[in-house]
């Protein structure tokens, strides 16, 4: 579903999908996000980690928590030792 969407469009949803008080499902748009683990995203989350919005850093902090998956970009790009 959120495969087309946007990064702007995906935190905005991620957000307002944070905003519900049913912690015991993954939000849509925030899976999404740690799937797609681009640089983009990562860029972005970073910078949302500064926002003097609680709600927006909150959302940074769950993107970032998980970034990836196992075969995902953020696999494929990261850093070897």
């Amino acid at each position: 579903m959120h495969e087309t969407w946007s990064i702007s469009a995906l935190l905005a949803a991620a957000f307002t999908e944070l905003q519900d008080d049913d912690f015991d499902s993954p939000c849509p748009a925030t899976v999404e996000l740690q799937g797609r683990g681009t640089r983009e995203v990562l860029g972005t989350a970073l910078t949302l980690c500064g926002s003097l919005d609680s709600g927006w850093r909150s959302v940074a902090a769950c993107v970032l928590g998980q970034p990836g998956t196992p075969e995902g970009p953020s696999r494929r790009n990261a850093a070897t030792p």
